[in-house]
């Protein structure tokens, strides 16, 4: 399925794929996936995605292969702190890796082959599991939007609370979505010249810079920040969120509450209260129980001996705590957003 460009790929990889990636029947063999986009001839590093039968919604392994070199690194890819990291396991070249790998020493039974001269580490089939880990935050000291939510871009997630406005001022946040500008749209960027010139947005890189394309093609200056952007008509979009800011400010302070926890103020939108009403019990096949007590009976719910309350039609025992328990829709608080626990005659869901 490779193309011509792509068969030193197979050359390099193959090899390794045999030696660490065939498991014994009825297993299957780990399935490996590249760009959709072909290669172009002059592409000197490759990377394969490895996808374990067992754990298809995840990547777990990474291979890096070198065309130039004729290398080959194989990369565990392991999870901390809901982080993602790539771990060296195998190279091809111990050489051109980290000192930590290195060849072994030992006697062997048979000479190395040709690709494995310098060869160091070692992979294989196992799934393996992400090991428990903690994360600590504190985004939510200032600028927090609920309890565990996102951070206001305006604040540093990172300030300590002695540097929150003084007592008797309140700050209500709320996140804006960035609608613009978006990759593709056509903006004025403004020019090292000091003056404004048409583009258009090529990429946004992750640290929230914008690559432009200049109309003239002129391959210089072309990062820029928010503040060097302008809408294509000219206009300043930093009147209008603010226009849009104030008006989502007012919505907040009408549909939110704020609360003071351990000294420190934030918002949550008001609690939803469900009230409390007396329902029917019925038994699994939809008929209403009534009362009716049999002390050699066992509850069909907890397995208490001595019931109160029967279904005549089917068999079907309550005792009285559970009869209880059933008869009530206890009152709730809640907000959106809010987890949720439904316990049931033999599920239990969030």
């Amino acid at each position: 399925d490779l193309e011509e460009d792509e068969v030193w790929i197979a050359e390099l990889f193959e090899p390794l794929r045999r030696m660490f990636f065939i498991p014994p029947p009825p297993k299957k063999p780990p399935q490996w996936f590249m760009r959709d986009e072909g290669i172009s001839p002059d592409t000197t590093v490759v990377v394969l995605m490895g996808v374990h039968p067992d754990a298809k919604s995840r990547i777990w392994k990474e291979v890096h292969v070198f065309k130039t070199r004729r290398m080959v690194h194989i990369y565990a890819v392991s999870a901390y702190g809901h982080q993602q990291y790539r771990q060296l396991e195998f190279t091809t070249n111990a050489r051109l890796c980290l000192h930590e790998l290195q060849p072994d020493t030992d006697d062997r039974d048979s000479p190395w082959p040709a690709w494995g001269r310098h060869a160091a580490g070692s992979s294989g089939c196992d799934l393996g599991g992400h090991p428990a880990s903690v994360t600590v935050s504190r985004t939510a000291v200032r600028g927090a939007l609920g309890f565990g939510a996102e951070v206001d871009p305006k604040e540093d997630p990172l300030d300590d609370p002695e540097e929150q406005p003084p007592s008797g001022t309140r700050t209500i946040s709320v996140p804006v979505v960035q609608d613009w500008p978006l990759v593709g749209d056509e903006v004025q960027g403004l020019y090292k010249t000091n003056r404004w010139y048409p583009a258009r947005i090529a990429n946004i890189t992750a640290e929230g810079m914008y690559v432009l394309n200049w109309n003239d093609r002129d391959p210089s200056d072309q990062v820029k920040t928010l503040d060097q952007l302008r809408r294509k008509d000219g206009t300043d979009p930093k009147l209008q969120r603010e226009a849009r800011d104030s008006g989502a400010d007012r919505a907040a302070q009408e549909t939110e509450e704020i609360i003071i926890e351990d000294g420190v103020e934030r918002r949550r939108q008001q609690l939803r209260t469900t009230p409390a009403e007396a329902v029917a019990v019925h038994c699994p096949e939809g008929h209403e129980v009534q009362p009716e007590k049999k002390k050699n009976n066992s509850c069909n719910y907890c397995g208490t001996k001595s019931t109160a309350f029967r279904c005549r039609d089917c068999d079907f025992d309550f005792c009285e705590n559970c009869y209880k328990n059933l008869s009530k829709r206890v009152s709730a608080r809640m907000q959106p957003g809010d987890r949720v626990v439904l316990k049931g005659n033999g599920y239990h869901r969030k």
